[in-house]
């Protein structure tokens, strides 16, 4: 089993000035997000660079040392779950290859169903390691999925952006991860329309 983790990223080289989202689910949004387009960067891409990661979670003991698969395994898993993400976002059907690459990890991370004393119904990791860490990740995002946090998480609309964020909107109709990306967005299509009035 992965120690215990911990929702505090201050002084962290992970945070943004995207919302978290609440609770465990801000692991996961942190996960989806290790992956940046403007700046080109991806936080996971070795097996070092993951587990630090991982670590910095507590979803990893330190000093963990991953086998060099590992970081193949977890992009694998970003990637099925950041189409997931934007499959539940527009409404349409999830794609059979993410099923299919999503249904490979969680073959290799294995969960169980447990009983809390106030009959709560738990998802848990069985193994531990990689495929523990792994599992933890599935199993919020099984959680959220049952009690409805995570229909709320989004794909950024700004095509240079495209984080995952938490849409807090009572409406639940925001378009942008933080306001800059909107306005961003927004001035580039006001400059399209002023450029076509003048052709």
């Amino acid at each position: 089993m992965p120690p215990k983790r911990h929702d505090d990223t201050s002084g962290s080289e992970w945070t943004s000035d995207v919302r978290p989202a609440p609770g465990d689910l801000r692991i996961v949004q942190a996960f989806l997000n290790t992956v940046a387009r403007r700046k080109h960067h991806d936080e996971i891409a070795s097996p070092q660079a993951l587990a630090d990661w991982l670590t910095h979670w507590r979803l990893l003991p330190k000093g963990t040392e991953l086998a060099a698969g590992a970081a193949e395994r977890a992009l694998t898993l970003r990637s099925a779950l950041r189409a997931l993400v934007l499959a539940d976002q527009t409404g349409t059907q999830v794609k059979q290859g993410v099923l299919e690459r999503l249904h490979a990890v969680t073959a290799e991370a294995p969960l169980a169903l447990r009983l809390t004393s106030d009959r709560a119904v738990r998802f848990e990791p069985v193994l531990g390691g990689l495929e523990g860490a792994l599992g933890e990740l599935l199993a919020i995002v099984a959680r959220t999925r049952f009690d409805g946090l995570w229909e709320r998480m989004k794909v950024c609309g700004a095509a240079d952006c495209r984080r995952v964020f938490y849409d807090y909107a009572s409406n639940r109709l925001s378009r942008w991860c933080t306001k800059l990306c909107g306005d961003r967005v927004n001035a580039k299509l006001h400059r399209r329309r002023e450029a076509a009035k003048g052709t």
